[in-house]
């Protein structure tokens, strides 16, 4: 057999014609591909137990692939062979294609590894039991969802978990991860041949461990008794008998260091699963289903196609035991590191809306981009409100969005529910309307201003910051004045963003507002122009021209109540009113000529 001896380094865009029946690197032999650089090897490539595979260009390969070595190989090596192709030896890949229809790619009897990306285009790919989709905290191999190939025998999935137990102080809710199978046919014995086995604390109503001590699945409560205040609070974590695919598990891990667990079995490229989910009405928090990502790589919940959501909301929630927070997302807003994209093995929330929900998957939904990646749509108008300890070591968020599409009400589309972080020393903040708590709350377009309740929990005694991190898109004559109830006390976020303040543990549900004012100031058909301003203590408004018709000028405070109105009348053109109150924030509200204009004042 006609062999090419390989010791070169090819740069990148080059493009390198047939390289002959067969290429072999002996074992001082480095093939160095620059990025860019392509390589086409017409029959095999062997390479030797000392040699190295320098690449982080393109390698096409249509012959076998042998590596006497064990080595890391970057950048892509696609197998487009006609004939039968092998993988021999071990070889950590890190992007590959299988585009083989003539008689596919088989592994050998060594371990083969994926840190990236492998698309199964034509063809079957045989894993020969002995092909893992490796995971490390750089990143975690992924199948694509593009192409129409197959695989045959076991995939092994590895799922990277960092050290989730400090002990410094109780904090056993970071070790709870909601995890998913990206492969039929597993056991939860995998799983538990990589942990330590740990019973789960004494929730109200809940089980005590399971056959491994370590995974449970969530059911919604069937009646009012069995209802906590929130899902994490229900106590219906039940010991599972099986893992399905499309269902979430949180597994209680709980260690001092960073280590990798892994799940086998089998996977089908062309699966399209689907899942009935419950909606138990008449009980508290009703339509909370645990559900997961049943893919090796991420899922994109925006996708324009490749999901079916039957009776669900929009919303999706996951646990980051890192920060001990749920993170939310919808529509384009996170909440807490929310994203639209679904990490490989995650679990996570969804909230049924009526009776026959479901949610249904398939290839069109999935995707690679990083999971973690996440950004705000430049062009959507929120408040970013994040509350932390002083040290900066436990922080959380509540994000206010204004959309002309939203109402008062829950909006599908566009609102997120409030998950209370489950560790106790955590804080938590949220927005209240109507009753309902939220980490991502719409409101409509603001015509006149609105006052927004914050609730907080807290539950350690300390110094704590309420930071506004973003204040985006809202009109230029929009205030965002942060008012503590109880110490009298309001700022403008938009001009002071951190507001400080000690407090104790408790609930506080009627303390902390967000006023949004807008000061309206253009000149409507009718109406006089004046502008406001504060003098030794007394609020004036001053109008440009005498009025013409009789009105009424009235104070509110920065949470919205009415503190002085006064009469005003045709001819006049400026008044004085007493304002025995705090240093602070309020809005004056002139009406004349049935138009009703807004301006806030701040009085010394």
């Amino acid at each position: 057999m006609k062999k090419v001896l390989l010791l070169s380094t090819i740069a990148a865009s080059a493009c390198v014609a047939p390289l002959g029946t067969s290429a072999q690197l002996n074992n001082e032999g480095t093939l160095t591909l620059q990025s860019g650089a392509t390589v086409y090897i017409e029959g095999n490539l062997e390479n030797e137990g000392g040699a190295t595979i320098d690449s982080d260009g393109t390698i096409y390969l249509k012959g076998a692939w042998t590596n006497a070595g064990t080595q890391d190989v970057d950048g892509t090596v696609v197998f487009e062979g006609t004939n039968a192709q092998t993988i021999t030896g071990s070889t950590s890949f890190y992007n590959a294609q299988i585009d083989n229809s003539g008689g596919g790619v088989n592994v050998g009897g060594s371990m083969n590894y994926l840190r990236g990306v492998m698309d199964l285009i034509t063809g079957n790919f045989n894993t020969n039991n002995n092909f893992t989709l490796s995971s490390s905290a750089s990143g975690t191999g992924q199948i694509s969802g593009i192409g129409s190939g197959s695989m045959t025998n076991i995939l092994i999935a590895e799922r990277y978990i960092p050290a989730t137990y400090t002990g410094i102080i109780p904090d056993y809710s970071s070790g709870y991860h909601y995890l998913s199978s990206p492969v039929t046919n597993a056991d939860f014995s995998d799983y538990s041949d990589d942990v330590v086995p740990f019973i789960l604390y004494d929730w109200p109503g809940g089980g005590t461990g399971g056959s491994y001590g370590t995974f449970y699945e969530y059911h919604e409560p069937t009646t009012t008794a069995n209802a906590g205040p929130a899902p994490e609070y229900f106590g219906k974590w039940d010991a599972p008998s099986s893992i399905q695919i499309g269902r979430g598990y949180s597994a209680h891990i709980r260690q001092l260091n960073p280590y990798v667990m892994e799940v086998d079995g089998n996977y089908n490229h062309a699966a399209s699963p689907s899942i009935s989910l419950t909606y138990t009405s008449g009980v508290p928090n009703v339509g909370w289903n645990l559900v997961g990502n049943p893919y090796p790589s991420g899922l994109d919940w925006d996708a324009p196609s490749g999901w079916t959501k039957v009776n669900l909301n929009n919303a999706i929630y996951s646990w980051k035991p890192s920060t001990l927070n749920y993170a939310s997302y919808v529509n384009g807003i996170g909440a807490n590191g929310g994203s639209r994209y679904i990490a490989p093995q995650q679990g996570f929330m969804v909230r049924a809306n009526a009776g026959g929900p479901s949610l249904g998957f398939s290839n069109a939904a999935r995707t690679v981009a990083p999971a973690t990646f996440f950004k705000n749509n430049e062009d959507i108008s929120l408040i970013r409100l994040e509350l932390s300890t002083e040290a900066g070591d436990r922080v959380n968020e509540t994000v206010i969005r204004v959309e002309a599409e939203a109402t008062e009400e829950y909006d599908d589309n566009f609102d997120a529910y409030k998950l209370m972080s489950s560790n106790e020393y955590q804080p938590d903040i949220y927005s209240i309307t109507k009753g309902a708590d939220y980490s991502i709350n719409a409101l409509p377009l603001l015509d006149e201003g609105v006052v927004v309740p914050l609730g907080v929990k807290i539950g350690l005694d300390g110094t704590y910051r309420f930071t506004a991190t973003a204040v985006a898109n809202l009109p230029a004559n929009t205030s965002v004045v942060f008012v503590d109830k109880d110490a009298a006390y309001e700022q403008d976020l938009r001009v002071n963003p951190v507001f400080i303040t000690a407090l104790e543990p408790g609930h506080y549900k009627d303390r902390f507002f967000l006023n949004l004012n807008v000061s309206v100031e253009e000149d409507l058909a009718g109406s006089n122009d004046f502008y406001v301003y504060s003098e030794d203590g007394n609020v004036v408004v001053q109008w440009q021209s005498p009025l013409d018709n009789n009105g009424e000028v009235a104070i509110f405070d920065a949470i919205g109540k009415e503190l002085t109105r006064h009469l005003v009348f045709q001819g006049m053109n400026r008044i004085s009113m007493p304002l025995n109150s705090a240093t602070g924030y309020y809005y004056v509200r002139v009406i004349n000529n049935d138009n009703i204009n807004t301006k806030p004042v701040f009085v010394r």
